[in-house]
């Protein structure tokens, strides 16, 4: 009898170290994507709807770069610099703090509209997928920023 509590207990502990373990490695933590985010300068490409994107202006940068240790994000938005913080919750995004300079740029053509449509979908963010080394940011009204 004592030996059949023990391999009832030996059993019990296997099943809890194996149903740990795979709930470990099956877990999403978001720190993955989370890090990726903060790995390198994001370029944006495209950004609109889906199905109707639009492409950056010739000659323009809008980067984004996401510091991961100290939760803030900072970037070219067409003509000016901004910065803020940010917060990632799984593949949730939210943006706080967004500030940016105030320099006028009058070349090429639509560069300041362009800015504060960037600026308007950027500190709406909601969510954000990272896939094949692309990030694209979503809104709550599923507008999409495209960075690679």
């Amino acid at each position: 009898m004592r030996d059949e509590v023990k391999i009832g207990v030996m059993i019990f502990i296997l099943i809890a170290f194996i149903l740990t373990a795979c709930s470990v490695i099956g877990g999403d933590t978001g720190y993955s994507d989370a890090a990726v985010l903060g790995s390198k300068t994001w370029v944006l490409i495209s950004f609109g709807t889906e199905g109707q994107l639009q492409t950056v202006l010739e000659g323009v940068e809008i980067t984004a770069t996401f510091n991961h240790d100290e939760a803030e994000v900072s970037g070219s938005s067409g003509c000016n610099h901004y910065f803020g913080d940010y917060k990632v919750t799984g593949s949730g995004l939210s943006l706080s703090n967004i500030g940016w300079t105030e320099m006028a740029c009058i070349t090429p053509e639509g560069v300041m509209e362009q800015e504060q449509v960037f600026l308007a979908m950027f500190a709406a963010a909601e969510s954000f997928e990272i896939q094949e080394d692309q990030l694209s940011i979503i809104t709550a009204d599923d507008q999409f920023l495209k960075f690679e």
